[in-house]
């Protein structure tokens, strides 16, 4: 399992954040690669440019990867062996020194909606207040219902939620976060941090995932052959098509988190991908919404490229 060629290595050190969400699903990950790959691994949590400033606007920032900045960092530095991300979180852009090679399996990718009184789209309330500072949450949620009041709000999880209890009708989250957070917490299942709460599953057709939404994946140094050759056997090869296929599109569109885009792929069993597209374009324009087809044999970034080339023609 590839233990014997970083023996002189182990335990090898693992780059998180410190938010709470990143702790629990970084340690869930080095859990996973003890037991997949025979590795042992430490976590080394530090902070980040987004983590630091947390009263600032996600799109106010000037520059991509402001989640995982010092982490590559302590990557390229040989400080830490690996780095532990949210994918959604990483840039497009290739980073020289780093690569990805191993993606777990991917966890539930839809977002939430949380609420005392367990809300879904169609039962809040005419006007009701929801959080969330995300383009694409915000151009979904006035899609489905231009009434609802869209306030802007930060903070990790428990902070978002409490908001719940005080402000905001409901909060929308990634589902794959809350679930992290709640994995081996005692207690009942819907209370975090005391805070209690009920969350409703978003159906992908109403809508639609960041790309590579409750996906993560594992950097480590380009030139690092055994750590890469030992995380082999972590690797998920159709959540990794998965990402390769939505990371894809949003890199011909630009990158970013303030691109209210919102991309998701199903496989069918002979590894058929059914991708859904959202495009959100502005007040006084409505979304553009695609649902395509790519098959086991097709290259994602030729797929990508035809997609956007649609996308331009409906007017994106």
């Amino acid at each position: 399992m590839g233990t014997h060629l970083l023996s002189n290595r182990s335990p090898l050190r693992v780059a998180t954040r410190r938010s709470d969400l990143a702790l629990a699903q970084s340690a869930q990950t080095v859990a996973l690669i003890q037991e997949r790959c025979g590795l042992i691994a430490e976590l080394v949590p530090m902070s980040s440019t987004g983590d630091d400033h947390p009263e600032r606007a996600l799109d106010a920032f000037d520059r991509k990867g402001i989640f995982l900045d010092s982490l590559r960092d302590a990557l390229l530095s040989g400080t830490v062996d690996m780095a532990i991300h949210s994918c959604k979180d990483v840039p497009t852009d290739p980073t020289p020194g780093l690569a990805i090679t191993a993606i777990p399996p991917r966890a539930d990718s839809r977002d939430v909606l949380v609420s005392m009184a367990g809300f879904d789209l169609d039962s809040l309330p005419r006007r009701a207040r929801v959080g969330t500072s995300s383009a694409r949450r915000s151009a979904q949620l006035l899609a489905e219902r231009p009434d609802l009041i869209i306030e802007p709000i930060r903070g990790n999880v428990p902070t978002r939620i409490g908001r719940i209890h005080r402000d905001l009708d409901a909060v929308v989250l990634a589902g794959a976060g809350l679930a992290r957070l709640q994995t081996g917490r005692p207690g009942a299942p819907h209370v975090l941090n005391d805070i209690a709460y009920q969350a409703v599953p978003i159906d992908v057709n109403h809508m639609v995932p960041a790309p590579a939404q409750g996906i993560l994946a594992i950097e480590h140094r380009d030139d690092d052959h055994e750590l890469i050759a030992a995380l082999a056997p972590l690797n998920d090869p159709q959540s990794a098509r998965a990402a390769h296929i939505e990371r894809s599109i949003l890199a011909d569109l630009g990158g970013g988190c303030s691109i209210p885009l919102g991309v998701h792929a199903d496989f069918d069993d002979d590894g058929t991908a059914t991708v859904r597209i959202f495009l959100g374009r502005g007040e006084g324009h409505s979304p553009i919404r695609l649902t395509e087809q790519l098959d086991a044999d097709t290259d994602a970034v030729v797929f990508a490229r035809d997609v956007v080339a649609t996308l331009k023609q409906k007017g994106a």
